[in-house]
């Protein structure tokens, strides 16, 4: 068995005996076992047509994250998994992978010399998507403590996340502005930029030129 196969055993492994803990909110419908995009789809059409048979009319703001893998700040990760309450072991183990992860860039048959990488989650590798999406949970419960947003059945609905897609919804733009400002801070704190070419927003309901 080579080093990567163990590796990738030993995450299995992880992935079952924190299976609780490494779940993310519900409002992620991204890396879970029998969810998709499509079931993100339904819950945004459900919450909004629920507003708009009722006379309201909802504001919906489409944000793109940029490189959103690449861009996780490793201490602010360590942290947000200390506050999930995961076992000193298992954060020593992660903080011991990630404070050794190198890199080199290959021009031709010429190697650059081998430099830290100092943020960031692995594209494809099977913890990469736990991780980032537990990271992104911070922003979901900030949304949801504040208080702003869609609500369907006392529940909040104000925020719909699948990988680095997020929807905000809510009933007022002065709701939006606010949620928008909460989005900005978790942005500034967690090192997220957001893509302003692929970010819009938009209004469904009857008011919607209001």
């Amino acid at each position: 068995m080579d080093h990567s196969q163990s590796r990738y055993q030993q995450i299995m492994v992880l992935l079952v005996l924190f299976e609780n803990q490494l779940l993310s909110d519900p409002l992620q419908f991204g890396f879970k076992p029998k969810s998709s995009c499509s079931h993100a789809l339904f819950t945004f059409k459900t919450v909004v047509d629920h507003y708009v048979k009722s006379g309201s009319t909802v504001t919906v703001c489409a944000l793109d994250i940029s490189k959103a893998f690449d861009k996780v700040d490793h201490y602010a990760l360590l942290q947000v998994l200390m506050d999930k309450s995961l076992p000193r072991n298992f954060i020593g183990i992660l903080f011991n992978w990630l404070t050794k992860c190198f890199a080199c860039v290959r021009w031709g048959g010429a190697f650059s010399f081998w430099f830290p990488i100092s943020a960031g989650v692995r594209q494809g590798g099977v913890l990469s998507p736990v991780l980032f999406a537990l990271y992104m949970d911070v922003l979901i419960r900030r949304l949801r403590n504040a208080g702003f947003g869609c609500h369907l059945l006392n529940e909040f609905y104000g925020c719909i996340l699948y990988a680095d897609d997020i929807l905000l919804l809510a009933h007022s733009l002065n709701a939006v502005q606010h949620m928008l400002r909460l989005a900005e801070q978790f942005a500034v704190e967690f090192d997220v930029k957001y893509n302003s070419n692929k970010s819009v927003v938009m209004r469904i309901g009857s008011r919607y030129k209001l």
